[in-house]
């Protein structure tokens, strides 16, 4: 009986163990929730400091109120929408493929009036302290010669890059902030930084993936263009 009764504790100590070993970690920066889907909502990124979310609306459907965040808006097709803010009716809004804004945090819903489905990135900037390295901005891949750049928003939180890297071309070393990089194609490249070294990657359209502060350059392995977002935290 003795015997018994140690195994069963043995056994229920080492589940305990197992367990706790196997529980996410939630409190670690890079830790990621890939293709969390929630209705018309897909979860691709959150860590300490940002969420992304796709949303995805056929026509006539809609979002109900819900809180936001501060947060930047990416629109993956042209789309046509009834838009309520903080109870007001704000009319039609009219977002262009590739269009990217800025809203304030605040209660809101959404209607697809159009008659196609509309479908965008939410980039949600939470509270949490950054890793501090915001001097180094100026210094990003914005500071590079190159058309495979194109700075598309900043303000006091954010800024916005679109990068389309052809193939074969690289992009020499820089400086590289707190920052989200969201995949708008398929891609593979050389990725070369002060944290990681050399190394391969290769990403699948709406990979989503974050960095924190370091040099790096990249080459686009590929033979097709290596198109991407790089939504810096300020």
């Amino acid at each position: 009986m003795k015997t018994n009764i140690n195994t069963f504790f043995t056994i229920l100590i080492v589940s305990i163990a197992f367990l706790s070993f196997c529980k996410p970690d939630n409190n670690n920066p890079e830790n990621k929730i890939s293709n969390t889907t929630k209705g018309n909502l897909v979860k691709t990124f959150e860590n300490n400091y940002t969420e992304v979310i796709k949303v995805s609306l056929n026509a006539g459907e809609e979002l109900s109120e819900h809180e936001g965040e501060v947060r930047l808006i990416y629109s993956l097709t042209d789309s046509s929408l009834e838009w309520n803010e903080n109870g007001k009716n704000l009319g039609t809004k009219t977002w262009k493929k590739g269009e990217l804004h800025f809203h304030e945090s605040g209660k809101h819903s959404v209607k697809n009036n159009g008659s196609t489905k509309a479908e965008w990135l939410v980039f949600a900037r939470k509270n949490e302290t950054l890793p501090k390295c915001e001097e180094l901005i100026e210094k990003d891949v914005n500071s590079l010669e190159g058309s495979f750049k194109l700075q598309l928003f900043e303000n006091d939180l954010f800024r916005a890059t679109e990068i389309k890297l052809a193939p074969n071309e690289s992009i020499p070393m820089h400086e590289g902030i707190n920052r989200i990089i969201y995949a708008l194609s398929d891609y593979k490249i050389l990725y070369n930084s002060s944290k990681e070294g050399e190394i391969e990657k290769a990403f699948k359209t709406g990979d989503t993936h974050w960095h924190t502060c370091e040099k790096h350059s990249l080459k686009n392995l590929g033979n097709s263009e290596a198109h991407y977002l790089i939504i810096s935290f300020k």
